[in-house]
Parts: structure tokens; sequence; C-alpha cells
């Protein structure tokens, strides 16, 4: 883990964790599938429109753990 945050102050919870799905062409259904998912594994479900300021300092190790998860599969196409 990074000793500074290193989340994007100007984005709120769920553009931190999918920023880098965008980034790599996933569609928009996918990527809200694999936000949903890692968010509620981290325990931010529901605080998707909050911004890095709003949250705890525990919180915001999550998203940053949560970032780093979100684009270690593919996509699952077709489900």
């Amino acid at each position: 883990m990074f000793q500074e945050d290193s989340l994007f102050t100007g984005l709120p919870v769920y553009e931190n964790a999918a920023y880098r799905l965008e980034e790599h062409g996933w569609s928009e259904d996918e990527i809200n599938r694999a936000v949903a998912e890692v968010l509620r594994f981290v325990g931010l479900e529901g605080e998707e429109s909050k911004f890095p300021e709003e949250l705890s300092g525990g919180m915001k190790r999550r998203l940053e753990i949560a970032r780093a998860l979100i684009g270690w599969h593919p996509p699952q196409r077709g489900l």
C-alpha cells in the first residue's frame, strides 16, 4: 500500500474504482458489474458517489485495495 493517498481526489468512489477499466475499453455494463462486485467485496457498497475527502482513512485504504483488485480478471462476456 502507498504511504500517501493514491486516489483521484476529484473523482467519486465509483469513478476511482472504474478508471482503469474505462482506460482498457471495457463496456459500460462490464464496468458496472465489476465495480459493484469489487466495492461490495471491500465493504464500500453504497458509497459510490462519495469523494475521497468524505471517506475515513480505512475507507480510503479499502478503495485503494478495490482499485488494485478490479483489473485482475477479464470482463465476463456473454453472461
